[in-house]
């Protein structure tokens, strides 16, 4: 059976129609719709249409570090450029994708706008609270041993140009001491040997610092001192005088006479006696030591002055 001319026309135009169509689904496949943000209402990281994005590092930036913008996906070959804001004002002379940190202040926003290619992406974030810092502590006195108070003296730093506060926590041989103070321990609560330590933690207004711990110190031996006075003025031919020293770690103490006139002499124990004489009118320069068994010493030295009436 043969077809008649009007069927095929009509066939003809409907394949055609169909071409038509699948092209035009085609085209409409291929392309690729790109709008503006709008940057009031931006989040933190925004991708336009398509597999682009741009984010802010770090997170939560401080003065205390610069703010990167980085661009992420499928950038190719296109061309990127930035424009900053900090409070919504454009900064000027900043075309790259970082913002030093001298162009900004905490508590301030920074939100950055880049073009790429045809693609406008923008990214806000605000700038936090930078935490204090110690830098360097040093215990006071320098000569640190048992019965004598021990001082912490820390130098801090703050980004943001706040006051800085510290609390200090001490440690005898690992075991947390109260104290009446934070930044003062006591003489009477570690000996001889012990190892002493301090855990000093700064602080501003926002809030707290990282910890700071230097090493501990070993407690070494303490030196004896003398107590007593001398006596200077008496009347007799006979001088005596009892010494005495004491030893903060409670050591055993030997006394010796290293200067004095002559026949004057000294106990183990400390008494010093001098049977004067006629010979011995004038002044006379004397000095007596101390010494514990670890061989510390304390030195007493005064002037004795005789004269015969």
């Amino acid at each position: 059976m043969k077809s008649r001319p009007t069927d095929r026309l009509g066939m003809t135009l409907l394949c055609l129609i169909l071409l038509f169509v699948s092209v035009a689904c085609g085209d409409r496949g291929g392309e690729r719709e790109v709008q503006d943000v709008d940057e009031s209402s931006a989040a933190d990281v925004i991708s336009a249409t398509g597999p682009v994005g741009l984010a802010l590092v770090p997170d939560e930036p401080t003065v205390k570090s610069d703010i990167k913008a980085v661009v992420s996906g499928e950038v190719g070959s296109k061309e990127i450029s930035f424009r900053w804001r900090v409070e919504g004002k454009e900064v000027a002379g900043v075309g790259g994708d970082t913002l030093e940190s001298s162009n900004f202040t905490r508590g301030q926003s920074v939100a950055v706008t880049s073009i790429v290619g045809s693609e406008v992406l923008t990214a806000r974030t605000s700038v936090v609270n930078s935490a204090p810092e110690v830098q360097s502590i040093s215990l006071s006195p320098d000569g640190i041993y048992a019965g004598v108070d021990v001082t912490v003296e820390v130098v801090g730093y703050d980004a943001d140009g706040d006051d800085i506060g510290y609390n200090s926590t001490w440690f005898v041989n690992g075991n947390e001491q109260v104290t009446v103070l934070s930044n003062r321990l006591e003489g009477l609560q570690f000996a001889r040997g012990d190892e002493i330590s301090v855990e000093v933690v700064p602080y501003d207004a926002e809030g707290d610092g990282e910890l700071y711990a230097p090493l501990p110190v070993t407690v070494p031996n303490g030196p004896p001192s003398f107590v007593s006075l001398p006596s200077l003025s008496f009347t007799a031919e006979m001088y005596t005088y009892q010494a005495e020293a004491i030893d903060p770690d409670g050591d055993e103490l030997t006394y010796s006479l290293n200067a004095g006139p002559d026949g004057m002499s000294i106990s183990q124990d400390g008494l010093v006696t001098w049977k004067i004489g006629r010979t011995g009118v004038g002044t006379h320069e004397v000095e007596l030591i101390a010494t514990d068994s670890e061989g510390a010493e304390a030195f007493q030295r005064y002037e004795l002055a005789i004269e015969i009436r």
